[in-house]
């Protein structure tokens, strides 16, 4: 696999990925949540508090999203940016 410099999973993942949850859980708190929210809603999902584990943790996760594009991160609150919202849209079927 040629991996052309990028570090980190695909920018086009699959569909029921981390990637794919995270952006989920953001834009189901109106495309903004706060950290602790976000930790305190991972942690009762067994299923995901387990799959993000295996890739590091939520802070390497999120650092991964971060520079791929997906989100924006303040202090304590983190944001999807336009292009996870277009890439939701698209995945939804809707423009």
């Amino acid at each position: 696999m040629v991996h052309h410099g990028r570090i980190g999973p695909p920018i086009f993942t699959p569909k029921g990925s981390l990637y794919d949850d995270i952006r989920q859980r953001i834009a189901n708190a109106g495309g903004a949540i706060s950290r602790e929210m976000l930790d305190r809603e991972i942690a009762t999902d067994a299923s995901c508090s387990e799959r993000i584990a295996k890739v590091g943790g939520l802070p390497s996760l999120l650092t991964n999203m971060h520079h791929s594009g997906e989100i924006t991160m303040g202090p304590n609150t983190i944001c999807l940016t336009e292009r996870a919202k277009r890439r939701m849209a698209k995945q939804a079927g809707t423009k």
